[in-house]
């Protein structure tokens, strides 16, 4: 979609009473989204720790930290840390939600092509414009023993700004506008469907990330959903931690249980342990590989 085409829907959207990016519905929408609220100063001392390469907070739990590039950090004209600045640019309309991964690219041939869409790994942080907060958000409640070497918290994720710019712009869209960004990303995904005619795409959820929340789930099933019933040859798939989410068995999007998940996810697989009822827990996770 071009980037006219983007801003005229934004605005059309906006025009039939769609919300702009002002709130976030933590009380409906979002009420089962694991979250700490950061003030700005909190957040100010966590900037300084990473300029100055001292040791991140971490949740007890899981060990895991909220990482932010350190080029992702905006300094005023009198070198102090700009708060404004840093607000504008992680609520900023992505210019694009979808990527395509190098090896997503590879794996593709002449009957098929694969694209996905990632948010921040494990921790994320968002704006609330309305309460002006900051809240830490996790983004992967799931996870288990895997949060310790989570491989989207590593190389090119941690290491290029534009990866945590991106990504940290989608989740603060999918939070403050869910309808907008669901019809944005499926604005995104019909061209590309057009552009590979003759092969099937497929797209993969959360290549970073998971499905934190219902809502975000249901955005993902209501956009393959509509496209199947357009006759487009596509299919969505995500592997997640999320016991509730994969016992939904939505018929729209193939979901794979992590083995890495924690072990009270695991032991909610009420779906898995009908198809497969003499099965332990272990080998649950074993088969959702």
């Amino acid at each position: 979609m071009s980037k006219y085409g983007k801003e005229r829907l934004v605005e059309m959207m906006h025009k039939v009473g769609g919300m702009p990016i002002n709130e976030i519905d933590w009380e409906g929408e979002f009420s089962d989204v694991s979250k700490e609220c950061m003030n700005v100063e909190a957040l100010k001392d966590y900037f300084n720790k990473i300029i100055d390469n001292q040791k991140l907070p971490s949740d007890k739990r899981t060990k895991s930290t909220l990482l932010i590039h350190n080029k992702s950090i905006p300094f005023d004209e009198k070198g102090e840390i700009d708060v404004d600045a840093f607000i504008q640019n992680i609520t900023k309309i992505p210019t694009q939600i979808y990527s395509q991964n190098a090896k997503m690219g590879k794996s593709g041939d002449d009957k098929s092509i694969t694209f996905n869409v990632g948010i921040p790994a494990l921790r994320g942080i968002v704006y609330d414009i309305e309460h002006k907060e900051f809240y830490v958000v996790n983004t992967c409640p799931g996870a288990g023993a895997c949060a310790a070497v989570y491989y989207a918290r590593r190389g090119r994720f941690v290491l290029l700004p534009n990866i945590f710019g991106k990504q940290t712009r989608i989740l603060n869209l999918l939070l403050n506008d869910p309808d907008l960004f669901r019809k944005l990303l499926k604005h995104e995904i019909e061209p590309l469907i057009w552009k590979n005619k003759g092969k099937k795409v497929f797209f993969r959820w959360n290549d970073a990330g998971d499905f934190f929340s219902k809502k975000y789930f249901e955005i993902a099933t209501r956009i393959t959903k509509e496209l199947l019933e357009n006759g487009y040859d596509f299919e969505s798939y995500a592997h997640t931690k999320m016991g509730e989410i994969y016992n939904l068995n939505d018929p729209n999007i193939t979901l794979n249980f992590s083995v890495d998940a924690a072990e009270k996810e695991g032991k909610g697989l009420i779906y898995l342990q009908q198809k497969h009822p003499k099965l332990s827990h272990q080998n649950y996770l074993k088969i959702c590989l």
